[in-house]
């Protein structure tokens, strides 16, 4: 087998600190003889990048002085892309703090052939004294889906699903620009699909598309992986894939903290301490 060479790397930061050995074993651990690890810090202070640096990972400070944490984000993604594209790497694999991917990742994504393919992670959810899971995948609505609300009606959506609603309504109902999440029995087995978009946890992206492609700032909620996944498809026209044979742990249950959101403002809370982001 050809070994195509991989940036594997992220925008980290000191927020993580909690699952940061299980991460930097993962990031070590591939079975994959042609990789490289870059990490890029947006901590406010120097002391988890000083704490990285003494541990032998290679690791630079970028965007820690902007007050929007999707900017710090952008930021480190695109000094990765640039990374990839100045350094002769074939594929940047983005792996988020809180993911933890099996072994064999890399092998199993390069081997697809596919240029933008990411693995499951899931995103937890409690129902009373439940958990449930969804993946962090994401498809457009079928024909049939959006002719039952064109019959039922708007109001009947409101009362049916409401965060459709929402997401619908915010984008002034163009079916083009909301997706909805994938169900976990839509992801059970080990196949290719095609999905429509994804988030950037456990990504590989082949430079060809980087090399047309940034990351950008998303003026609404999210971050910046719905707009990537969007000009892969619509402005590239290639498509967006998923491993569902690499099934990857996602360490959010373990989070000291919670995203909170007061108007436009972001906030990173430690019980009643709050961090402020833009």
């Amino acid at each position: 087998m050809d070994y195509p060479k991989i940036l594997v790397g992220a925008p980290v930061c000191n927020h993580y600190d909690y699952c940061l050995d299980r991460y930097l074993e993962a990031l070590k651990s591939f079975d994959y003889p042609n990789y490289d690890i870059f990490l890029v810090d947006n901590s406010d202070d120097e002391t988890f990048y000083q704490k990285l640096k003494f541990l032998g990972i290679p690791i630079i400070r970028k965007g820690h002085d902007e007050p929007s944490i999707k900017m710090k984000m952008i930021l480190g993604r695109n000094h990765l892309r640039e990374k990839t594209l100045q350094e002769g790497y074939d594929y940047f694999f983005n792996l988020d703090q809180d993911v933890i991917p099996p072994r064999d990742t890399l092998k199993k994504l390069v081997a697809t052939g596919k240029k933008v393919i990411t693995g499951i992670y899931y995103n937890s959810f409690k129902v009373g004294d439940n958990w449930g899971e969804n993946p962090i995948l994401y498809r457009e609505l079928t024909q049939e889906e959006k002719e039952e609300i064109g019959k039922k009606g708007k109001d009947w959506l409101k009362q049916e699903n409401f965060d459709l609603y929402s997401r619908l309504d915010g984008n002034n109902w163009d079916y083009s620009k909301t997706y909805i999440e994938l169900k976990a029995e839509d992801v059970q087995g080990e196949k290719l699909l095609e999905i429509s978009a994804c988030g950037t946890g456990c990504i590989m992206i082949h430079r060809d598309i980087l090399e047309k492609l940034d990351f950008k700032f998303n003026q609404g909620g999210g971050f910046d992986d719905i707009i990537f996944c969007d000009e892969v498809r619509k402005l590239l026209h290639e498509k967006v894939w998923c491993n569902t044979s690499v099934q990857c742990e996602h360490l959010i249950k373990e989070k000291p903290w919670n995203w909170a959101r007061i108007g436009n403002q972001q906030f990173i809370v430690y019980g009643a301490q709050m961090f402020k982001r833009a």
